[in-house]
This record gives structure tokens, C-alpha cells and sequence, in this order.
């Protein structure tokens, strides 16, 4: 399942939708916090990895191409370009991967 973006949403429901998305698919163990700001989200997402001295982003894409990503724009094309550290995009078609916890 995954949230489209929609005004109409406060940062409490997106953050009580991300918890039911954690407990689904989150391996029990597994640290995590969940955050939800709103603004333009590549300027939130490069702004929250400086707030939080992170290492690395990693974040999903559309893997929209021609017309419709110069209409629409890439979120993840702004953060490549805006923030300060390593950026791992995942494309559309990539293989679910099984969330282990390492010890």
C-alpha cells in the first residue's frame, strides 16, 4: 500500500497510516521512527537527513519517463541533487527484498 500525496491528510493520520505500514512489514526488533512534515517533500527530505546527521537516503521512484516526468518532476531527482550524502534510489521494478535483522 503506499499514501499518495493529499493535502487533506494531517500529519497524524499519515503518521498513524505509517504505523500500520511499520507493524505490516517491519521486522519486529527493527528500530525506527516515524516523522511526517509537510512542504515540498524533496526540501523536507533533505532537510530532515540534516536534522537527523543521517549517513544515507534511501527512497523509492516512479520510474516516470519522457513527458510525464518533465510534467510531473522527480522527487528524488531533487533530493540526488540537493542533499549532501549518498542518495540509493529503488526503481518501480526491483526485487522485494526480506528485511533481516543482523546481530
Amino acid at each position: 500500500m503506499m499514501l499518495e500525496p493529499n493535502p487533506v491528510l494531517s500529519e497524524g493520520v499519515a503518521e498513524r497510516e505509517l504505523e500500520k505500514l511499520v507493524q505490516q512489514h517491519l521486522a519486529s526488533g527493527v528500530s525506527y521512527r516515524i516523522l511526517a512534515r509537510r512542504g515540498n517533500p524533496a526540501l523536507v527530505i533533505v532537510t530532515v537527513a540534516e536534522e537527523l546527521k543521517v549517513d544515507l537516503i534511501v527512497m523509492p521512484t516512479h520510474g516516470n519517463k519522457g513527458i510525464e516526468r518533465a510534467m510531473l518532476g522527480s522527487v528524488a531527482e531533487c533530493v540526488v541533487r540537493e542533499a549532501r550524502w549518498p542518495v540509493l534510489t529503488i526503481g518501480p521494478n526491483y526485487p522485494p527484498l526480506v528485511a533481516r535483522q543482523v546481530k
